[in-house]
This record gives structure tokens, sequence and C-alpha cells, in this order.
């Protein structure tokens, strides 16, 4: 599936009658920024406050390109931090990620058509079609400890090292 004008267009409208998904064909050639996979990783500190982390990884090097901490990050946050990646790195042959509200937003709808980076979403409950996952490595001790932990930019501080 992908972005247009009208909205989300995709191989699966067809099958999606009868059932079954189609999905694209995202084999890409290995080279770095060939194919970025954005993701969202949530926790929860033990005050009850929920963290989201906007994890943007290169499938070929592996390489975490953002870890973006904050307690909500709408679909125009991504496309700022898309925006600032594009313009340190380069654009990517293309983007995939899941058919999350932040990701399906106008907002992104218009970076895509600015920007002309190709945006496929993976099937829907398939989450291993979007390449690499951030999941491991995301608490660290003392994290949820209660007058100690860390603030959510404290947070935000920890993250982009781990690039």
């Amino acid at each position: 599936m992908h972005l247009s004008r009208g909205g989300i267009v995709g191989e699966a409208q067809a099958g999606a009658q009868e059932g079954h998904w189609h999905a694209p064909s995202l084999l890409v050639e290995a080279v770095p920024n060939a194919r970025w996979s954005v993701a969202f990783v949530h926790d929860q500190r033990t005050s009850g406050r929920r963290l989201r982390i906007l994890t943007v990884n290169d499938d070929v090097t592996k390489e975490c390109l953002a870890a973006v901490v904050d307690t909500s990050i709408s679909g125009r946050r991504v496309a700022r931090e898309l925006s600032g990646l594009v313009a340190t790195r380069g654009s990517p042959d293309m983007i995939v990620s899941d058919q999350g509200t932040e990701f399906t937003s106008n907002a992104m709808l218009e970076w895509t058509q600015k920007t002309g980076v190709p945006w496929h979403f993976i099937a829907p409950g398939k989450p291993m079609q979007n390449g690499i996952w951030f999941h491991r490595g995301i608490r660290s001790p003392g994290s949820n400890a209660d007058p100690s932990s860390p603030s959510t930019a404290e947070c935000a501080t920890r993250f982009s090292g781990l690039r």
C-alpha cells in the first residue's frame, strides 16, 4: 500500500474483498538509505506516565537513525523528524511503516508529496514486515525508579546516544 493524493491506495484493495492480502515487493538494493522502517515503541513509567518512542531504522545498515522520545508524537512531529533526517542523511528510496494514525495523517501525505519519498504500509497484523525492530534495550536500570527517575528529556538524551 502507499499514500496518494486521494488517501491510502494499495494492492490489497482488490484482494481485500476476498480476504487476501497482496503486499507489494519491498526488495531493495543493499545500500544505505534504500529502505527505512519507522515504528512506535511504547513504555510506561511506574508513575503511570506513558512514553512513546518514534524509531527510524535503516533496514540495510541495521542502524537506528532516530529514537525520538516524548509523551505524545503527532503526524506533524513525525514529518518534522523525518525532514531533519533527510537533511542530514539524504532521502531514502522508500519508507515502510504500519498503518498507525500518525503515519496515515494528512501531515504525512503532504510530506510524501513534498519530498517524493515513496511510503509503503505493511499488511495489518504483520509487524515482522516492518524491517528491524528497536524493542531491545529500551529499559535501562533506574528508568522506572520513582523519585530519581529521569524526565522525558533525559530519556530522549539517553536514547539519542543509542544510535
